[in-house]
């Protein structure tokens, strides 16, 4: 097998391993930082994007070919799984073997364990049921947390659809709020018979005598010692997301949707869908309903009535969010939805442009 310069196994193309081939792609060394790998991925998106070629077609291929490879390393390095990977650690021998080597004497090898001091029986037994104690519990667990991960998973599912589907959306937004009305309502019911029960547990004194002022329970010492020390930033992870928002990062998009089509400073494209970017943060998209691998949501940011099936001019974005549901085409000033788009003013609606062979606006003139 192979052995990288850096220590690590090398792939079987070649006498790199694979983070070292990245680095190589991004022209960098093996000790380069996180900031340095970052600056070279964008130097190099610049030089490598393909419309800058666009009058040769020869050239613009190259570049594309050369723009994934460069997307591929930036993913390999910038990935969780890569900031585990270490250089292999020679081992030295100490001080006692290296006198007796000098020497001329071996050092002394562990103690055999003779060929009759077998173990018994009896540790073989508890052993096994040990193991096998110890396989049961794994496995339950295993199979709790992949039937929890997959309901969470069609639940999502089940929700996107129903909350996107303009067809669904306004009598599924419906119910699941007057659920979540009637879960809140049992909820408070349950706290105040509990408040209501605990009160009666305690002696009240004479109607004539004031109630006593409540008494706030003492902060425990270890509390108060930990209200004292900062907080510390939590580390940045990169957990993938079910959906594409706006405000989420270069590198959250890269984790959840994988190596773009081709990518840019401000726009990332997967298959004919756009993202744009801001200050390396998504600020809009256009979607290609048809074959897009992106799944993208909007939700309202301030409380909407529930029971709005139309918008019409000075409606909110939540209004319109509500009614019609997330957009395919977003931007600070346009909602569209196919080829029928909404135009707003100050976060309100001004006008709208509907497409008959599209998507139906349910949007009503005053």
């Amino acid at each position: 097998m192979n052995i990288c310069a850096c220590g690590n196994p090398a792939d079987s193309k070649g006498s790199r391993c694979d983070r070292c081939a990245a680095l190589q792609t991004l022209g960098l060394e093996a000790d380069a930082t996180a900031e340095q790998i970052k600056d070279a991925y964008r130097l190099l998106v610049k030089v490598w994007h393909p419309d800058r070629f666009q009058n040769d077609r020869k050239l613009k291929d190259e570049t594309e070919n050369k723009l994934k490879a460069i997307n591929a390393a930036y993913v390999l390095l910038t990935s969780p799984a890569a900031s585990k990977v270490k250089r292999a650690q020679p081992r030295y021998a100490s001080a006692s073997e290296a006198r007796a080597k000098a020497a001329g004497e071996t050092t002394p090898a562990e103690p055999v364990r003779p060929a009759g001091a077998a173990p018994g029986p009896r540790s073989k037994l508890r052993f096994g049921l040990k193991y096998l104690a110890a396989l049961g519990v794994v496995s339950r667990l295993c199979i709790f947390a992949v039937l929890i991960g997959v309901s969470a998973l069609v639940l999502n599912l089940i929700d996107s659809q129903l909350a996107s589907d303009p067809a669904t959306a306004s009598v599924y937004l419906n119910l699941r709020s007057g659920m979540i009305r009637q879960l809140d309502a049992s909820r408070r019911k349950i706290w105040d018979g509990i408040g209501e029960r605990f009160n009666s547990l305690i002696p009240h004194s004479s109607a004539a005598q004031p109630a006593p002022p409540p008494i706030s329970a003492p902060e425990p010492p270890q509390q108060k010692q930990r209200s004292r020390q900062p907080a510390r930033p939590a580390p940045a992870t990169h957990a993938l997301l079910p959906f594409i928002t706006v405000g989420l990062t270069r590198d959250e998009v890269l984790a959840t949707a994988g190596v773009p089509t081709s990518a840019s400073e401000d726009k990332l494209v997967y298959q004919g869908s756009e993202l744009y970017l801001k200050d390396d943060k998504v600020v809009g998209w256009r979607i290609d309903p048809a074959g897009s691998p992106l799944r993208v949501k909007l939700w309202p940011d301030a409380p909407v009535d529930p029971d709005l099936d139309s918008f019409t001019v000075g409606s909110t974005k939540n209004e319109v969010l509500v009614v019609q549901g997330t957009p395919t085409t977003f931007s600070e000033n346009t909602f569209g939805y196919g080829r029928s788009e909404v135009y707003f003013q100050h976060n309100r609606v001004a006008s709208w442009k509907e497409d008959p062979t599209s998507i139906r606006l349910r949007a009503v003139r005053r």
